[in-house]
């Protein structure tokens, strides 16, 4: 399974990126940063159980996969989304504690951002496939007809 941190910035993905996979000391604060990823095995009790019953070969615990997308600032809003977009699930964080200037938070107002965000990033997704669909009946090639349907 692979889970995508996504937030608004400064509101604690690097945070909650290490506290899930015990990551420490490797974040590169102010300069360009890459994608964090890390995958945790998810140890089981009910597969020890269960292996002991059978005597397989092999036992394979499942492994949980954290994407944390990097944040270049500068317009990359579409990089994020891209990355986050073969993602599972999504983690959304949002912010709950002052900042450094003891600035209360607005909890409630960046997760509605944030939500609208990602309902505009789908528009536009469904947007552009509406018009690849349209040039394609242009061309004379024949769509799938479930996508009208659909959309």
């Amino acid at each position: 399974m692979k889970l995508g941190i996504i937030g608004l910035p400064q509101s604690g993905k690097s945070t909650i990126f290490a506290a899930l996979t015990g990551a420490r000391g490797d974040e590169n604060k102010g300069g360009k940063r890459d994608n964090r990823i890390a995958s945790v095995k998810v140890y089981d009790e009910r597969i020890d159980f269960l292996s002991s019953i059978y005597n397989p070969k092999k036992t394979t615990y499942t492994s949980v996969e954290y994407l944390l997308p990097s944040d270049t600032g500068s317009g990359s809003e579409s990089m994020i989304w891209n990355q986050a977009r073969i993602c599972d699930a999504l983690i959304h964080v949002v912010k709950n504690f002052p900042d450094f200037s003891g600035a209360e938070p607005q909890s409630e107002a960046d997760y509605k951002q944030l939500e609208d965000e990602m309902v505009l990033n789908d528009l536009i997704v469904v947007e552009k496939r509406i018009e690849r669909i349209e040039s394609d009946l242009k061309r004379g090639k024949k769509p799938n007809e479930n996508y009208y349907n659909i959309l």
